[in-house]
């Protein structure tokens, strides 16, 4: 059975334990203990020493020369850079990645018990984990690199104190955005974020937004874009023939389709939910910013699903869910808690079979 598999059901057994009534602080915190256990065992372990034991992994032979032989037009500088001293360390790749991983289930951890308190961290680690974590922790490092220095630069930005040193927050995170930037190109998205996605749009904004996603995939939108694509794209020597070759491979998928629908149905629900939580303004703050990303993730899955790898620039801004759904699981009084469980279960099951249709290997894992 794959271990991935095991870890989710922990997971979600251990937060079942730590919300039911009788259950004190000591219980919660043995909760959380092993929660973060289980986890640190993903990061450490399955997301390294397995996968490199699994050569099939998609990604890991070109992680693996790349490490070997030093530098790569395919890879970003901050990661080159990184990876040399690791080298000169005289460290394997598989310890390289281990390093790196811990690293970012530190940020994370610091992130979510910041942002819930820590008797609250199961939940976003069991959300994240269950598709977008072990699909970036797992196959794509530089990706996870740039994701885990944009959370904590969004946390920096807007998931703190209202009234305290605006300039410095700016600063901070377009610094950590411009490191993301040196780990994975895709982070550049993240310096125009500031621009509007603080914005508490109105409900039938972001509602119009998610339907006109659904009809995008069904227009010819797609293939015009390519078509404008070849023709930038050709002015380009390297990144342009990298770009026309995603072009010119575009692809049909029902499975995306269906698991477009499922992210607009969750977009829907998130907007829903703005007017349902009882939060402080800086809750409220950070749970508009979070919907507002993954609305914009839902539109770029809409937009570049049917390029090879098209959906990762979205789940750059879809990874946010675990924020979101930790706020309606915690906060969404109207509803037993017994139901939001079941309720967010559901979730992770169907987050987990996702990951493992789309990526087969990873059963393995």
């Amino acid at each position: 059975m794959s271990s991935i598999f095991v870890c989710v059901i922990i997971l979600l057994l251990l937060l079942f334990l730590s919300n039911v009534k009788g259950v004190n602080k000591f219980g919660k915190f043995i909760a959380v203990l092993l929660s973060v256990s289980v986890v640190a065992y993903m990061f450490l372990y399955v997301f390294t020493v397995k996968r490199f034991a699994l050569p099939d992994m998609p990604d890991t032979d070109v992680y693996l020369s790349v490490y070997d032989n030093g530098d790569s037009e395919k890879m970003e500088k901050g990661y080159l850079l990184l990876s040399e001293i690791s080298r000169d360390f005289g460290l394997s790749c598989a310890t390289f990645f281990t390093y790196i991983n811990a690293i970012c289930l530190f940020v994370l951890l610091y992130v979510f018990s910041k942002t819930f308190s820590p008797y609250n961290i199961i939940a976003p680690f069991l959300i994240l984990m269950s598709f977008f974590g072990v699909f970036y922790y797992g196959i794509i490092t530089r990706a996870s690199m740039a994701m885990t220095t944009e959370t904590l630069a969004l946390y920096i930005l807007y998931g703190r104190d209202l009234r305290r040193h605006t300039l410095q927050k700016y600063v901070a995170f377009y610094a950590l955005t411009t490191i993301a930037v040196f780990f994975h190109n895709t982070a550049a998205v993240f310096y125009i974020i500031p621009l509007f996605i603080n914005i508490d749009f109105k409900p039938y904004i972001l509602y119009s937004a998610l339907g006109v996603s659904v009809v995008f995939p069904f227009l010819s939108v797609v293939e015009k874009i390519a078509v404008f694509g070849v023709s930038l794209f050709s002015r380009f020597s390297r990144l342009g023939d990298k770009m026309i070759g995603y072009i010119e491979s575009l692809r049909s998928d029902d499975v995306i389709h269906i698991s477009l629908l499922f992210y607009v149905f969750m977009g829907v629900l998130f907007v829903y939910m703005k007017s349902q939580l009882t939060l402080t303004d800086v809750q409220k703050r950070f749970y508009n910013v979070m919907v507002n990303l993954y609305v914009v993730g839902v539109l770029f899955v809409a937009l570049f699903c049917v390029f090879p790898n098209g959906e990762r620039l979205a789940y750059l801004f879809l990874i946010y869910d675990s924020f979101i759904l930790t706020y309606i699981f915690l906060y969404y009084k109207k509803v037993n808690i017994l139901y939001r469980y079941i309720a967010l279960a559901l979730i992770v099951c169907i987050n987990v079979l996702s990951l493992f249709i789309k990526v087969p290997a990873m059963l393995e894992y």
